[in-house]
Order: structure tokens, then sequence, then C-alpha cells
């Protein structure tokens, strides 16, 4: 028999919260699932694509009209892609007139009757005519994955062809260039100190790197090789001369550093190589190389280091 003090389980109606919840616990899941461990996907309107291309060097665009059917296909194919490509900035702009920014279709001349969605690539330090690159290939996940790492990588790809670039204005871009000088301070720093800076910051950059492939310490082993011949090289006594100790220390780094971005695929060698820049808290905005697209409605510079 039922014990008098056991509670009866409540019946499951069509009301009953756990059992609206139940049909959505399992998609609910696979989205969060998708969200934290395939990488991250963005969504932009035109003002925080402004943004995004200001701070990312690299993005792939894949601009939709809406509730287009095929871009939701697409968007487990982007979480994959991020994930393996976490330094490629993944992002979707809606262009329709209804939910979207159609203004980035005005700037970017992409014709929405074309179809959708279309994929393109922004890539910021490329020179003039290589800004813009389009997919032209099939909506597969292998040809977009190829051609996305072609994007990363700077290497030629068999769907890549040049996009329209919005026009720029080159005295603005110099302009910029030129305020951005100014306002960094490393120029007014010591040689020495200069020197160093430069090597902390490059050596952080290339670390961040080398620790997501697991080769921090051949790194140092590398560095303590160097560090060692320059010694021996120089006759430098480590104990006597602290000075020309961490010079050596300095120089190693710096060669270990310029042996290794040799071969590194171009995306790596643009973010460790970066401009180092010290500059006030007014200037904070502006810190990082000129932003090509600054000189058109696209680029704002507000991207920081």
């Amino acid at each position: 028999t039922r014990p008098q003090h056991a509670r009866r389980r409540p019946s499951r109606t069509a009301t009953s919260p756990r059992f609206v919840m139940r049909p959505l616990l399992p998609w609910l899941a696979a989205v969060l699932m998708m969200q934290a461990c395939c990488g991250l996907v963005h969504d932009h309107d035109f003002a925080s694509l402004q943004d995004a291309v200001g701070r990312q060097p690299r993005i792939m665009l894949v601009l939709h009209d809406g509730e287009c059917q095929p871009t939701h296909e697409l968007t487990p194919w982007l979480y994959a892609m991020s994930e393996r490509l976490p330094d490629l900035h993944m992002a979707r702009v809606d262009l329709s007139n209804t939910t979207g920014s159609p203004s980035v279709a005005q700037l970017l001349n992409v014709d929405v009757e074309r179809g959708s969605p279309q994929v393109k690539a922004l890539v910021r330090e490329a020179p003039p005519g290589s800004r813009v690159v389009d997919y032209v290939g099939p909506l597969s996940f292998n040809p977009l994955l190829k051609w996305a790492t072609a994007v990363l990588h700077g290497t030629d790809n068999e769907h890549a062809t040049p996009g329209y670039e919005p026009p720029v204005d080159e005295g603005k871009i110099a302009r910029e260039r030129e305020r951005r000088e100014k306002a960094n301070r490393m120029s007014t720093l010591p040689k020495g100190v200069r020197q160093m800076a430069e090597t902390m910051i490059k050596e952080t950059r290339l670390k961040q790197v080398l620790d997501r492939a697991g080769k921090l310490d051949d790194y140092e082993a590398d560095v303590a090789v160097a560090f060692k011949k320059l010694v021996a090289e120089n006759s430098i006594e480590a104990g006597a001369d602290s000075f020309k100790t961490q010079e050596a220390n300095r120089i190693a780094r710096d060669i270990v550093r310029e042996r290794l971005l040799k071969t590194a695929p171009e995306y790596i060698r643009e973010r460790v190589n970066a401009d180092v820049n010290l500059g006030d808290g007014n200037a904070r905005a502006g810190l990082a190389p000129a932003n090509p697209f600054a000189g058109s409605v696209l680029g704002r510079g507000k991207d920081e280091l």
C-alpha cells in the first residue's frame, strides 16, 4: 500500500512547465554545446561591423536576406569552422530591409537578388584590391573551410575572387596614421627601453600562439641556447655585467622569434609583428595600426591592442 506521507506525483498536462520544456531541452542543450565547444559566431549590424573591422584583421562574413533557410543550415558549419580557425572572426549580417542592415549591402555592393547567403572576407592589412575576398564556390563544408583557411593564411584558393571595395580617402588614412604616431609615446622612450618594450610585447603575443600549440617549453629552450651562444661569442660575464646580460637576453628572444615567424602563417606574423604602441588614456582607442577602411564609411579605426 502507498504510505500516507508519500507525496502524490502531479500529473503532467500540456500546461505543466516540465511537459512544455521537455521537447525543448535536447534542442537547447545542442545549441549551448555548439556555442561552448564549437567556437563563436557573431551577428553584426552596421555599427558593430564597423567596430569589428577596426578590431579584427580578418573577418569572414555571411551576408543573408533575413530568415533564409540556407543560412540556418550553414550556421552549424560556421561554429565548426570557428572552432578550427579561432583567429578568423566569423560573422553573419542580415541585409533585409525589415530586420537587418541593408546599408551594409549598399556599402559592399551586394546584390541581394543574386541569392542568399553570400560569403565574403574582409582583410584589413591587405593592399588595395585584396582587402575584400568573395567566395564563389558551393555552399559545402569542405570548400568553405579551405577557402576560409586560405583567407586566414593569406594563400590562394580556387573559390576566391577579389570583391568590391568601398572607396576610401587615402588622405584621411595618412592623417590617421600621423595622429596615431603622435599619440604613441614609444618614440619618446630611450632607445634601450623602447627596444626592451617591443621585445617583451611581441614575445607576449608569440607566447599566446605557442601556448595553444603546446610549444612554450621548446621556445624557452631555444632562447636559452641562443642566449648562451651570445654570451660565449661576446665574452659576457653573466654575474658581473647586468646590462650586457640583459641585452643578450633580449637579442636572443628577438633571434628566436624572427626565426619562428619566417615559417609561420601570415596572420600570425601580422599579429606578432604589429606595431607596439604606448598611448595615453585619451588615445587608447586609437593605438593599433591605421585601419585601411577608416577612410570609408566602413571603418572607424576604434581598434586597440
